[in-house]
């Protein structure tokens, strides 16, 4: 079974929020460069993109930040979609266990926003996904989109009658193989 957290051909890793992506030797790597594969850093910058999140909230208390979401989703008219996370024991987020095996995860296992899911609803998501954030929050979102999105204006305007804090942050998000 493999690893949300983890990808095949573990080398030097480098955590990026929940998801390691892992890297192989300098030995392997010289070798896929002979051979015209991306270098890791290509790699990398290939296999993430770059998204918007309108965000309304940070805080370090799960429990503060669910009745937030439930608050904003509420006063936004807005669906409250929190994908069954739950926090773990050191403070990050995951699936139900049985998502986690189900998509062949090892239980923790959590997938950051992001990932073709882009638009209007209300979720709570970890900042150590995101390598642009500050880590240790949860992040109550109201909308995700590619950076400059109209919509993604327009759903900031209308949080700002509410959340006057309320702000647009783009982040980098992994697009590459999970499995």
């Amino acid at each position: 079974m493999t690893s949300a957290h983890a990808l095949p051909r573990l080398g030097r890793a480098v955590r990026t929020g929940l998801l390691v992506v892992a890297w192989a030797t300098a030995g392997v790597t010289a070798s896929r460069a002979d051979a015209g594969e991306p270098s890791p850093p290509d790699y990398l910058q290939q296999a993430t993109t770059r998204v918007e999140f309108v965000i309304v909230k940070s805080t370090t208390s799960f429990t503060e930040a669910r009745r937030a979401a439930q608050v904003a989703a509420a006063r936004l008219g807005l669906p409250l979609n929190l994908r069954g996370v739950s926090p773990t024991t050191v403070g990050d987020l995951s699936f139900a266990e049985t998502t986690c095996r189900a998509n062949g995860w090892d239980a923790p296992c959590y997938v950051a926003r992001g990932r073709g899911d882009a638009g209007l609803y209300v979720s709570i998501e970890s900042s150590r996904a995101y390598p642009e954030f500050k880590p240790g929050l949860y992040v109550v979102i109201v909308a995700s989109g590619p950076p400059g999105d109209p919509a993604l204006r327009r759903s900031l305007d209308r949080a700002r009658k509410l959340y006057p804090d309320a702000y647009r942050k783009p982040a980098s998000v992994y697009q590459g193989c999970l499995h």
